[in-house]
């Protein structure tokens, strides 16, 4: 008996860790995506809502502690959390390679963000020593999309507001066009 809760326990706290892991690499690649943040989380909301029926009574055996409307809400978090990155990740992963364009872009902004450097003091203990910056350039397309690009400090330098750069675009899975490197042929 002891043995099975130390499994269980460990089975839930892998599962909170891979719902924490797979929603923030949805973020990630929702920022490299021109698509309202609304859509893919109504997406992972629908989606988990049909599976709920179906699923509880497997939440019921994996948890058997909660009540049932723990157990909705578990299943709402961590299915919505599955579908959202699914969405995001075979719109991104799945584009069409054929559809590859390098788009003008307009800098409208430019701007450095300040972050605090910590370091190690002791086991579990941090404190600050100093700062770093990270340099970014707010682009905008012909259509009006903006999207910000984190750029090396030379190529901060080296732009200007209203300058030109080129940003590498693709069409994805589902029509939503993604910012992603063009495949270079060896020929």
């Amino acid at each position: 008996m002891r043995r099975n809760s130390i499994i269980i326990g460990l089975l839930q706290g892998l599962a909170v860790l891979s719902v924490l892991v797979v929603c923030g690499m949805g973020m990630a690649i929702l920022q490299d995506t021109f698509m309202p943040a609304w859509m893919p989380v109504a997406f992972g909301v629908v989606g988990a809502a049909v599976l709920l029926p179906a699923m509880l009574s497997r939440w019921a055996s994996f948890v058997p502690s909660a009540p049932k409307w723990m157990l909705g809400v578990m299943h709402m978090i961590a299915f919505a959390g599955l579908f959202f990155f699914a969405v995001l990740a075979s719109n991104y992963y799945f584009a069409n390679t054929d559809t590859a364009e390098s788009a003008k872009a307009t800098v409208v902004d430019k701007h450095r963000e300040e972050h605090t450097r910590y370091r190690r003091l002791g086991r579990n203990r941090y404190v600050p020593a100093g700062t770093y910056h990270t340099w970014h350039l707010v682009l905008e397309l012909d259509d009006g999309r903006r999207y910000k690009q984190s750029v090396s400090l030379t190529a901060y330098n080296r732009s200007r507001v209203g300058s030109v750069r080129h940003l590498p675009l693709q069409r994805g899975l589902f029509g939503f066009t993604v910012v992603k490197d063009i495949p270079h042929s060896d020929e």
